[in-house]
């Protein structure tokens, strides 16, 4: 497992496309670099952000210094407003998807993670049962 995750660490650099509330259409992010783990570097060869924390707890055990410098790479692709996209990939090149489908990088306030899987926020706290000892 250690040397597939090593394995799929890479560089990237050009700009993705992302749909904000503010625009009617998806606009180019600006250019910039990313250092990341790829999750699969056959079916999805570009970085996300929501699996990044994982690759991270294994590659900071073999070595701390590209996970902090793989960290600082997210960071800087943070906007303004405190926002970074979720995944990365070149708008330079074809969709590296499966089937060559890809969709631009949704800006919200809840994160887009839910719909592949992960966990959805509640917008309120749970109830909790009344102690019945």
């Amino acid at each position: 497992a250690l040397s597939n995750l090593i394995g799929g660490i890479g560089y990237f650099h050009g700009h993705s496309k992302v749909q904000s509330p503010y625009n009617s259409a998806p606009v180019p992010y600006w250019t910039s670099s990313l250092y990341t783990a790829v999750p699969s570097r056959s079916f999805f060869p570009r970085g996300f952000l929501w699996d990044e924390g994982f690759h991270l707890l294994l590659i900071n055990k073999w070595n701390p210094e590209i996970s902090i410098d793989i960290i600082s790479h997210w960071l800087d692709m943070m906007n303004t407003e405190g926002w970074i996209p979720e995944n990365r990939f070149l708008a330079t090149r074809p969709c590296p998807s499966p089937g060559g489908v890809c969709r631009p990088t949704e800006r919200r306030r809840q994160s887009s993670h839910a719909h592949h899987g992960g966990v959805r926020p509640h917008p309120t706290p749970p109830r909790m049962a009344p102690d019945q000892s």
